[in-house]
């Protein structure tokens, strides 16, 4: 357990880290930063606002004593990334974040995640640029190759979530 828990602590501060690092991009070609530390913080703050008052079933507080609470976006992608789980609790946790999204719809704050990816980052900006008329809000996980094939997929049912309230609309 004190492994898993080095674990994902480490896993964090590496997310945390390449929210403004591109390793891959040559130093001369990095853009001028747009954000400052107070911006970057706000622009963050949805998927790491915790949501207590969201109910919980019994399949959520099962994970949660083995693993964290599962009480924002930031936690459950994290789980995804650094916790192998079995198809039943991986389910679970996209539940749960399509839950996140229609509460955050429901906020009027509907928000879509660009994956992680080289150029997330700047694609995100680009996004927000040209959807400036919608009150829709895009939040990258930082311009990295970090991440896998579960935590995109909680992404994706995230996104597909927020999409979908947004066309009945």
């Amino acid at each position: 357990m004190l492994h898993f828990i080095k674990s994902l602590i480490f896993t964090l501060i590496l997310i945390l880290l390449d929210l403004e690092v591109y390793s891959q991009t040559a130093y001369s070609e990095l853009p001028k930063p747009v954000f400052s530390d107070s911006i970057q913080n706000a622009t963050l703050e949805p998927i790491n606002r915790d949501l207590y008052f969201l109910p919980k079933n019994k399949e959520i507080l099962e994970i949660e004593s083995l693993t964290i609470k599962l009480d924002n976006i930031s936690s459950c992608l994290a789980i995804l990334e650094v916790k192998f789980l079995d198809n039943i609790q991986q389910e679970i946790i996209y539940s749960r974040l399509e839950d996140f999204s229609e509460y955050f719809y429901q906020m009027h704050e509907p928000m879509i995640i660009v994956k992680n990816g080289l150029n997330s980052t700047e694609k995100t900006r680009k996004l927000k640029q040209e959807n400036q008329i919608k009150k829709l809000k895009y939040i990258s996980l930082g311009s990295s190759c970090l991440g896998n094939q579960f935590q995109e997929m909680g992404v994706d049912r995230f996104n597909k979530k927020t999409r979908l309230l947004i066309s009945e609309d």
